[in-house]
Parts: C-alpha cells; structure tokens; sequence
C-alpha cells in the first residue's frame, strides 16, 4: 500500500520475560458473594499511603471508607497512620447519626492499623463485626 517502502524483518523468537509477560491468568470464580441490604450493614475500610509528595497540608496518607449497598464513599487525609483509630472513632460516629443506622461489619485487610487492641476493643463494644481479609489477595475485597 505504501510506495518505496522497505521491507521490515519480523523476528518470531520471543525471550522468557515477554512470554512470561504474555500469558494470562485464569479469572477468579465468582461465588454467590452477599452484598449489603442494608446501608452500613458492611463497610470496607482501607489505608493508603505514604505518598511520594505530601500535600499541601502535609498529609501523606489517606483513609477510604466504602458502604457496600450505596458505594458511598468517605476520603479522610491523615498525616501518620497513628491516626487510623481516631479517624475511625469520628467516620463512626458521623455516619451512624447521620443516617440513623449502626455499622454491623467492618472489613479490612490484616494492617497493624486494624488490628491493635485498641481497636479490636472498640468495636468490641460498639458490636461491631470486624472481618480481616487474607494478606496480598485483592479479589477478596469485592467491592
């Protein structure tokens, strides 16, 4: 199609990385997962950080909440991870008066940050289910 165009030499081998590269995983089967029926019948709750360039502000971390039944999502800008708990103790209880319901289950990974004793206790005595997921497995966080 194109004039006075020369030729060009495809090489079929292809090196181990790029046919490791290549090859695909076989999907995750997907099980009957149970979504919320209810707002804050379960809500994901994850901690990301340290960024590279801290804010303006000076915060390098960020605490996300996520209600399964409205994807409703909750941002929270931390400077240390230290203030996980206290973050918690405040998204609580905003969301528990503001929609008049009670966070049955909290889910997360297996951070340090969800599961000091102080934590644990905490929602202890709110009645609050707190599930762990199993480390570096990202499908078992269905959001």
């Amino acid at each position: 199609m194109v004039r006075d165009m020369p030729g060009i030499n495809c090489i079929n081998d292809l090196c181990d990385a790029c046919q490791l590269e290549k090859m695909h995983r076989k999907s995750f089967q997907s099980t009957n997962v149970t979504r919320a029926k209810e707002k804050l019948e379960l809500v994901h709750i994850d901690l990301c950080g340290p960024m590279s360039m801290p804010s303006i502000s000076h915060n390098k971390y960020f605490l996300l909440f996520i209600d399964d039944l409205t994807r409703m999502a909750w941002v929270y800008f931390m400077t240390s991870k230290a203030q996980t708990f206290n973050v918690f103790e405040k998204f609580r209880a905003m969301v528990e008066s503001q929609s008049g319901c009670k966070i049955k289950t909290l889910r997360s990974d297996n951070g340090k940050e969800y599961t000091s004793n102080e934590f644990n206790l905490f929602c202890e005595d709110m009645g609050i289910v707190h599930q762990l997921t199993v480390s570096y497995t990202p499908q078992q966080m269905s959001f």
